[in-house]
């Protein structure tokens, strides 16, 4: 996390980083003695102790060193624990796999329990140790007690209030210390007994720091040195240092802070990208010395050994700070230190194990690792690494390779893992009755079909070409699919039969009780007769136009969500009648977007982005219970519901399995798409897209039972049919894998590629496979396959997809993607069009407002200003907006899961409702007119918000548009956009570029330009013109209202790409992203009549203009 503060000062202009500098002071202070709290001979947390201070004094352990034993553990090995003999580390999946911890017997490497599940979707698991317990932190907030000799789970919470836990925790005296970030910071204490929280503290920064503890104090770290101190026992804050910082550590790339270390009395605080980092008194927190350390030192005795270097270590006297020695290594990166009795070790990059006298610096003695050792920096994206040492044994993380060695060891084989042994149901024989009546079989989606008697291996007997189509039904012989039609297809044979236009390219389905039930993505639903494919009922529900949740139909009742509607919240549950359409009852939620529900005869549960979960009654539409999560957003996922248990997926803040009754969190999972469930089975697909494997794990011990992650990268959602698991990957296998031993009982190439399911975009329908009545369908983008026991005739290759036209024409099923929406509405004339403006003292804009000058004349501030408060962000921090009272700033870095808006009150920097997150990998800019904030993110969505609750009022898919104006659609949405006179201008680049005109209304799309050639300039708009610019100092004027042409001042490539254009009294600033030649041009005519220097934009007042100086370099 950057050290980015948001500082609220007396002023409606603008908001900005406050700060004072921290002078250099000698080295150390002598250091007051005090008892050090750490278990004798046990390595118990990040750097052996915890207070992290690196040092194993009480030890045996003398080089010269064998190894004991080594293995494989195909994923990134943790830091290691050891305690009783055992050793212990987390690893993380990566690209092929779910998150697991191991445990085995330190001498002989035997595994004592099989893998454990930590059910995490991110690279960073820590564990601790303490009392034969192991807490194990996953990346999401996820903290799990587990019984370090059996490897069963003991308890499980899940910590609230923020999504990103990169620190490590630590366990002292009964209590389990962690931090999280995303929004600020917070430090937990969690009862080691029962994982109650029993006290949480308000902090700057909760990232990569694990706290250091000893009987009076918890210390925790952040960027630019910042430290607290508090109580173990009440959480009380006893003191808190902050500092400045200089230097380097302004960039707004630098990430969050770094784990502190305890000793005898001095916390030893790091900070990275500081020059000198600080010494400060356990006691007061005053500063008492500077040290420089790259890594965790190691402390003991009257010696600290310092990283000087990535490369190289010192120790120094910890009093003097003299230098006693130096050791460079062989030149390549090293790990942190550690000292055990007379020895300091370290290893290199190269795969090299050193050990060091402590007194002298001395090699000793090396030896070659089985394997080079990842090194990245604390807060790098990988799993936090370093040596560990106890019992006579040290152990070493080596990649995916856990090594240890011992002195004169006689070296060890390892035998097999232990097995698990799942609990399954009997194999169906004989006939094959199952149907599939919604999105993964049933109303549960739990991916299971039971009532089939299929066994691999399978014959294709038919395929068809089709276009963006939902997930298939199988219903009484009969294969119905939805792509904007809803067609009936002969599942024997393929045969087409009749079709109903739906009128919507997203359109999804179910079936209850002889009937179909389809909604588009206008929200219109009809109940459909199968048999003679005529519309019985349909009905037209309120709300936003973009139904894309899927419907699911059980006891008489259809259920469904959309966003806004009759509920006038965020988003509505709709239960309708499927005798008559008639609705039965609604529900308000956070967002309706994206999120089938599961429906049983107790519960009907939705789930929506950052962990927003409900449960309603089915018949009631009473609220039974509902998750709140610590942010709000649209990326909902279809639940799974399955013994007793909600299994939620949620790429924003990690996934979840909630208790069905009570909606409290039990644990989490690792699936990146919908699971399988089958006996005591839950099948995931787990790693990262196009790399991604299956892991079973027996729900009933959490071990994993057994990984299948072939060449090709598995990407469809797994479903079970009668004890095989089928599965397709980007290479174009279907896989069936035999659920008892995790092996492929079957395959066949078919030719084309699969793609995982766009769960995000709610304009495409859901899509999935699909089995029942001895049919396995596998659904690809252009092509449905259909499998059987039974042999079939030779395959023909597969259909084209058809278009609409097309498949009218020819007598065809229709199943191609509908035309893009039509042609935008015609514009508004500035008669027509609302004309008022932005009022006085706001910032609706990138510098302020939609001409860009970076004016604010009618504001009263003036110097000397004092901070009224300031908020500490995961990440980068865009430029704020100032409206109604409140702030709007986007935030976010490369380590989250998408932008994250926030809404803050302007007095007192609270926030006024829930942060609303992006999708993953996103970015947005915003601008603000009328009562509304609009935000264009990187992939072209267009999100309009009520300033008043920060409800999204509609949203425009901007890359939708394929082609306007004889331009391919655009891909790169980087541009700020600009709001004025109920119009909302932003640009697109990527094929040349394009600028487009919304109304501010309704979203709809008012204008395009022909290929501008655009690169990331933001228009500049007043009441008659709309300015921007291009690469080579090109620039147009446009009517803001028509997007008539004024006049183009043409490229002459003396300039660079091009930046956000500003125009003032009459004249435009074409800026370029250069330091030079940038054209002033008339207003009214395009003419240049000057230049100016510069790369920043400037400001205006009066006749002054503020250009930066000197230019950037």
């Amino acid at each position: 996390m950057s050290r980015r503060a948001l500082a609220g000062v007396a002023l409606a202009a603008g908001l900005w980083l406050t700060g004072t500098s921290m002078p250099l002071i000698p080295f150390f202070s002598p250091p007051v003695m005090s008892v050090r709290a750490a278990t004798a001979d046990e390595a118990v947390a990040y750097q052996v102790s915890p207070s992290h201070d690196g040092a194993q004094p009480s030890d045996s352990l003398a080089p010269p060193l064998t190894s004991q034993w080594a293995i494989n553990l195909q994923g990134r090995v943790s830091f290691p624990l050891i305690a009783g003999n055992h050793v212990y580390v987390t690893v993380a999946g990566g690209y092929t796999g779910g998150a697991t911890l191991y445990g085995f017997d330190l001498a002989s490497g035997t595994q004592l329990w099989p893998a454990v599940d930590i059910g995490s979707t991110s690279l960073f698991n820590n564990a601790a140790y303490e009392s034969g317990h192991l807490f194990i932190l996953n990346g999401n907030g996820g903290l799990e007690a587990i019984d370090a000799a059996s490897g069963r789970s003991l308890w499980f919470t899940q910590l609230a209030g923020q999504r990103l836990f990169t620190s490590a925790p630590t366990a002292l005296n009964g209590t389990v210390y962690t931090t999280g970030g995303g929004f600020g910071g917070t430090l937990y204490a969690v009862n080691e007994s029962d994982g109650s929280v029993r006290w949480t503290a308000r902090i700057n920064n909760g990232d990569h720091s694990s706290p250091a503890v000893n009987g009076t104090g918890v210390y925790v770290s952040s960027a630019c040195d910042e430290a607290y101190k508090f109580d173990p026992l009440t959480g009380h804050e006893l003191w808190h240092y902050a500092a400045s910082c200089p230097g380097p550590a302004n960039n707004p790339d630098t990430r969050g802070g770094t784990t502190p270390a305890l000793f005898n009395g001095r916390l030893y605080v790091r900070d990275p990208s500081m020059a000198n980092n600080v010494v400060l008194d356990g006691a007061t927190g005053s500063v008492v010395g500077s040290v420089v350390s790259a890594g965790p030192p190691a402390l003991s005795g009257s010696l600290g050994y310092f990283m000087s270097s990535a490369t190289a270590l010192q120790a120094r006297d910890l009093s003097s700070g003299e230098v006693a020695w130096s050791f460079n290594g062989d030149g390549h990166g090293l790990l942190p230190p550690i000292l055990v009795g007379g020895y300091v070790y370290t290893a290199s990059w190269s795969g090299t194990l050193f050990a060091l006298g402590a007194a002298s610096g001395q090699q000793a003695w090396s030896g070659a690792l089985a394997s080079s050792v990842d090194l990245g920096p604390e807060q790098s994206g990988n799993p936090l690494v370093g040596l560990a040492a106890a019992d006579g044994m040290l152990a070493i993380p080596e990649g995916t390779v856990l090594q240890v060695f011992a002195a004169n060891a006689t070296p060890a084989s390892p035998g097999p893992p232990p097995t698990v042994t799942p609990i399954f149901p009997p194999l169906t024989v004989g006939s094959s009755t199952g149907q599939q009546v919604a999105f993964q079989v049933d109303t549960n989606h739990s991916g299971a079909q039971l009532a089939d008697a299929t066994v691999p291996p399978l014959t294709l007997k038919w395929s068809r070409g089709i276009s963006a189509a939902s997930h298939p039904l199988i219903v009484n012989g009969h294969v119905y699919l939805a792509a904007g039609w809803l067609s009936d297809i002969v599942l024997a044979t393929g045969s087409s039969g009749p079709t109903i236009d739906l009128g919507s390219q997203a359109t999804n389905i179910a079936y209850d009780a002889g009937k179909i039930f389809a909604i588009n993505g206008t929200g219109l639903l009809r109940g459909i007769d199968p048999s003679t494919m005529a519309t019985v009922w349909s009905r037209q529900l309120p709300g936003d136009p973009w139904f894309s949740s899927e419907p699911v139909a059980r006891n008489g009742i259809v259920y469904t969500s959309g966003p806004g509607g009759a509920s006038g919240a965020g988003g509505t549950i709709y239960a309708v009648n499927e005798a008559d359409g008639s609705i039965r009852w609604i529900a308000p939620v956070v967002n309706g977007v994206l999120s089938a529900p599961v429906v049983s005869d107790t519960g009907v549960y939705v789930s929506y982005g950052c962990g927003q979960v409900y449960d309603f009654d089915p018949g009631t539409g009473a609220l039974i219970w509902h998750h709140d999560g610590s942010c709000q957003s649209d990326r909902g996922r279809a639940p799974a519901l399955y013994r007793g248990r909600l299994y939620v997926r949620d790429p924003l803040t990690g996934n979840l399995i909630l208790d069905a009754t009570t909606g409290r969190a039990v644990g989490s999972f690792s699936g990146a798409t919908a699971p399988a469930f089958y006996g005591s089975l839950g099948i995931f697909l787990t790693g990262m897209n196009g790399w991604r494997g299956l892991e079973a794990v027996d729900l009933d011990t959490g071990f994993v039972a057994w990984n299948f992650t072939p060449a090709d990268g598995l990407v469809t959602p797994p479903i079970v049919d009668n004890g095989y698991v089928y599965v397709a990957g980007v290479q174009g296998n279907v896989f069936a894998v035999d659920a008892r031993t995790g092996q492929a009982a079957w395959s066949e190439n078919v030719g084309r590629a699969f793609a995982a399911p766009k769960e995000d975009n709610a304009y495409r329908p859901v899509t999935g496979f699909a089995a029942g009545q001895g049919f396995v369908l596998a659904l690809g983008e252009d092509t449905m396959w259909a499998y059987s026991m039974v042999p079939g005739p030779t395959p023909a290759a597969p259909r084209a997809p058809q278009t609409r036209a097309t498949a009218k024409s020819a007598g065809a099923t229709p199943l191609a993607v509908k035309a893009v929406p039509a042609a935008p509405r015609a514009p508004q004339t500035r008669a027509t069009a609302n004309t008022t403006t932005a009022a006085a003292d706001q910032v609706v804009g990138y510098q302020i407002d939609p001409a860009h000058d970076g004016l604010q004349a009618a504001d009263p501030l003036a110097p000397p200003l004092e901070p009224a408060w300031s908020v500490d962000f995961p990440g980068r921090v865009s430029y704020p907006l100032i409206t109604d009272g409140k702030a709007w700033v986007f935030a976010g870095n490369d380590m989250a899961a998408g932008a994250v808006l926030f809404t803050l009150d302007l007095q007192s920097g609270k926030p006024s409702w829930l942060p609303y997150s992006l999708p993953p990998g996103q970015w947005a800019n915003a601008a603000y007119d009328l009562g509304k904030v609009f935000a264009v993110g990187t992939d072209g969505l267009v999100r309009a918000f009520d300033v008043t609750n920060g409800r999204e009022l509609w949203r425009t898919d901007l890359s939708l548009l394929k082609v306007v104006n004889g331009v391919a659609s655009q891909y790169i949405f980087q541009t700020p956009p600009t709001a004025a006179n109920g119009i909302v201008y932003t640009a697109g680049n990527g094929n040349g570029g394009t600028l487009y005109a919304l109304r501010e209304t309704d979203g709809a799309v008012l204008w395009t330009t022909p290929e501008l050639g655009l690169d990331h300039a933001s228009p500049a708009v007043t009441a008659t013109d709309l300015y921007i610019g291009g690469g080579c100092n090109a620039a147009w004027d446009f009517n803001p209202t028509t997007g008539a042409q004024i006049w183009f001042h043409p490229n002459d490539c003396s300039g660079g790409l091009a930046a956000t254009t500003v125009t003032y009294a009459g004249k435009v600033y074409n800026r370029q992203r250069t330091n030079s030649g940038n054209p002033v041009l008339d207003g009214a005519t395009g003419s240049q009549v000057g230049s100016f220097t510069g790369q920043p934009p400037p400001a205006f007042i009066g006749n002054l203009g503020f250009f930066p100086w000197p230019p950037v370099r």
